[in-house]
């Protein structure tokens, strides 16, 4: 098998769409908080960073499976070389966890119960950090 990736293009790409991602993110805030089109609500939501489930998260998502692919891959060669592949596979299965919990919102579903449990403020307010924290003490 031979896979061949032109990583100026595949960059160029990549910075394409973080480029169009900004600038319309900068519309959209710009509409949001100067221009008053409430007509454009979903729109404006659509291209905000600062929201979920839109176009951002999207390509967020999409850009990790990707990165999960590649790593994959990579552990796919090294196994097949019988090289060290476990580091890469762990790697491209964590990267999968990460576009899957960016699709999902897990991370923001585990809010509510945690904080209500371990009653967090302050610096844990965003509860979610407490139990991935835990699962990276275990992966470390």
């Amino acid at each position: 098998m031979n896979i061949e990736l032109n990583s100026k293009k595949l960059f160029m790409f990549f910075i394409s769409i973080i480029a169009l991602l900004v600038i319309a993110n900068g519309f959209a805030i710009i509409s949001e908080h100067f221009l008053s089109y409430s007509h454009m609500e979903t729109i404006i939501r659509l291209f905000n960073v600062d929201k979920e489930m839109n176009i951002p998260t999207l390509y967020s998502s999409c850009a990790m499976i990707f990165a999960s692919l590649l790593l994959g891959l990579i552990a796919y060669v090294h196994f097949n070389k019988s090289e060290k592949y476990l580091a890469w596979a762990g790697l491209s299965a964590i990267f999968l966890f990460l576009a899957l919990d960016e699709m999902t919102e897990l991370h923001e579903m585990l809010v509510g119960p945690v904080r209500n449990s371990l009653n967090t403020t302050g610096i844990l307010y965003f509860a979610w950090v407490i139990p991935y924290a835990a699962l990276l003490l275990v992966l470390a």
